[in-house]
């Protein structure tokens, strides 16, 4: 059988499709839906859905691309819909709608991972793509494909916040590599609890939780998971029911067996072990100290302190770890609560750990000290540099103080908009680009964004003012199909409240600017209903423009019909060629002609009128 025999064009009742069980698109936007069944009322479904016979359902077709439509023409009342049936296979059928979905611009990140797992998936029984191939399929790397697949570990719970824009894609990949249902409903219950009123849920807050209270590994424990007396309700950690192995029907889903379920217990265990090292003597670092010790999310050590146990390559110490090396005479051990997660840490401080190993012969001086005297003059040199750099702000504070509101010189205004410009991140400076210098709008734009850069100082104060605007704004032209509604332009509506700019003049003009650059594709589409009196009286002008146009085509020169109908031409290369500004420069002189016309037949009835009423 030919491809063509497979294919055969027919109306078909809207009642007899049904929606496919394996397409990936779980989300219709209603609006959409809404907005597509006005023009379908008007002027039907221009776009045959494609179909195949639903198995098993006589009578019936299963739909395969063009569901979003179907439920659009159902909402419109069409009786009929125009559709293409195809003898697919059902291993075609996931292919066609996935890379469909994957097209989409208001894609949402879980229907993609969804989607990658459909063509991945080998327990299906079909031919899966491997990473690689998938990958050449759609233009995307591997990389990015394995990390999107992550989400679809996301419990359904999970699932229906991420869709309801509470999650963001980079929060809902911590929340997938939760391991179980249980735990990741827990961790969504603490962040909302986290969250105050009016606040976005912040990515980095939402990490230090998530690592706190659900990265439970009970082989990464700071306390003897063996210890019955940490909190004598719970017992061992080795034989609690809420370890992962001791309870595997309720936990099936997480593979590990030693994964504590138990946040709370957990962290009673170790502020309880906490307690007891400070009953034993131990100095614990806690509070403002231990941030300078454990500045970051991490457990990253600074501050002139080392890892108690870490595995030493200076010198003679051959890859050692520290404790061992000094198990004869060790320097003071601190133990040290991190700040966030509370992780406890074990350090000595590093110059008295490294003159122990020095004495020992394991090291010699300089490495002792840490840092050669060269590195010291550095470091005395970079200090009394900051306190330099500190004087100098101070002064310029002062000067422009002594300037009583006078405002921003020019210098100042260019020195402020160029490192505003600068440190707005890439995507935002390309869409200030596309603003400035819209012909360079092309391409990676990296070329673009640094010459614009480089011209900042040629700019004019006024154009200076203006870029500084759009610093502060162009942020918010960014918006995700998923929570754009969470997050308005703020900024953006703050500045049209304050120049009483008409929001619903804005909106018509976009309107009509897409109904224009649609209407060069698809004819006998509605205009758009103007929101704003001004734009409603504009657009009171004769109604068929385009066809008082084509009236007036006897006017026109062979060259002119030529331009406006190319397609009358035959030679269809050169009539596709057909310059569009050549084109608009004569539709405007016959659309004058059209206005003169009608003045001229006003003026007339206005006289006629006059004279009767004379």
């Amino acid at each position: 059988m030919t491809h063509q025999d497979q294919v055969t064009s027919i109306f078909v009742p809207t009642s007899s499709l049904l929606a496919s069980p394996t397409n990936p698109r779980k989300r219709f936007d209603e609006e959409k839906i809404q907005g597509m069944a006005d023009t379908m009322a008007t002027v039907g479904v221009l776009q045959p859905l494609v179909v195949r016979n639903f198995k098993g359902k006589k009578g019936k077709y299963e739909i395969v691309a063009g569901e979003t439509r179907w439920r659009a023409a159902t909402v419109a009342g069409l009786d009929q819909v125009p559709v293409i049936v195809r003898e697919l296979t059902d291993q075609q059928v996931i292919k066609i709608q996935v890379i469909e979905n994957l097209q989409r611009t208001d894609l949402h990140p879980l229907e993609e991972a969804e989607g990658f797992k459909l063509l991945l998936d080998k327990s299906q029984d079909l031919v899966p793509y491997t990473v690689q191939e998938l990958a050449k399929e759609i233009g995307k790397s591997p990389r990015t494909i394995f990390a999107s697949m992550q989400l679809c570990n996301l419990c359904d719970a999970a699932k229906k916040v991420f869709y309801e824009g509470f999650l963001s894609a980079s929060t809902a990949l911590l929340i997938a590599r939760i391991p179980g249902e249980l735990l990741q409903k827990k961790a969504i219950s603490e962040l909302k609890k986290d969250i105050r009123p009016g606040e976005a849920l912040s990515y980095r807050r939402a990490q230090d939780l998530l690592k706190t209270r659900f990265t439970l590994q009970l082989s990464k424990a700071p306390f003897d998971i063996n210890d019955p007396n940490l909190v004598k309700s719970a017992g061992t950690c080795t034989e609690c029911p809420k370890r992962t192995g001791n309870c595997r029907e309720a936990y099936p889903d997480i593979e590990s067996a030693d994964v504590c379920t138990d946040p709370d217990c957990h962290s009673n265990k170790r502020g309880n072990h906490v307690l007891h090292l400070k009953k034993e003597g131990a100095r614990i670092i806690e509070g403002e100290a231990a941030k300078k010790i454990l500045p970051y999310s991490s457990n990253y050590i600074d501050g002139g302190y080392i890892e108690y146990d870490q595995n030493m390559h200076r010198g003679k110490c051959s890859g050692n770890r520290l404790d061992e090396l000094l198990a004869d005479d060790p320097p003071e051990l601190l133990t040290v609560i991190h700040p966030v997660s509370g992780d406890i840490v074990r350090v000595y401080k590093e110059n008295e750990a490294m003159q122990k190993l020095a004495a020992k012969g394991l090291i010699d001086t300089v490495l002792a000290s840490g840092k050669s005297s060269a590195e010291k003059q550095r470091e005395a040199d970079a200090k009394l540099d900051r306190a330099y750099r500190a004087g100098y702000l101070e002064a310029v504070r002062a000067e422009f103080d002594t300037k009583n509101g006078n405002g921003f010189s020019y210098f100042e205004t260019r020195m402020i908009a160029t490192v505003f410009f600068n440190r707005l991140d890439f995507e935002d400076r390309k869409s200030v680009i596309k603003v400035w210098w819209p012909e360079r709008a092309t391409g990676t734009m990296h070329d673009a964004v640094s010459d614009f850069s480089r011209s900042i100082p040629d700019f004019s104060l006024d154009d200076l003012e203006l870029l500084l605007i759009d610093c502060a704004l162009v942020s918010e032209l960014r918006c995700d199909s998923y929570n754009f509604d969470r997050y308005p332009p703020e900024r953006l509506l703050a500045f049209i409240k304050h120049y009483e700019i008409d929001i619903d003049h804005i909106k018509d003009a976009v309107d009509l600017r897409i109904w224009e650059e649609k209407s060069r594709k698809k004819t006998n589409l509605p205009r758009p209903t103007p929101r704003s009196a001004a734009q409603a009286q504009e657009s009171k002008a004769p109604e068929n423009q385009e066809a008082l146009v084509a009236e007036l085509a006897g006017d026109l020169s062979p060259e002119e019909a030529a331009l406006i109908e190319p397609a009358a031409q035959a030679d269809e290369t050169s009539a596709a060629q057909a310059p569009k500004n050549k084109f608009e420069e004569i539709k405007a002189k016959k659309l004058a002609k059209i206005h003169k016309k009608e003045s001229a037949k006003a003026d007339e009835s206005n006289g006629t009128a006059a004279a009767a009423a004379a």
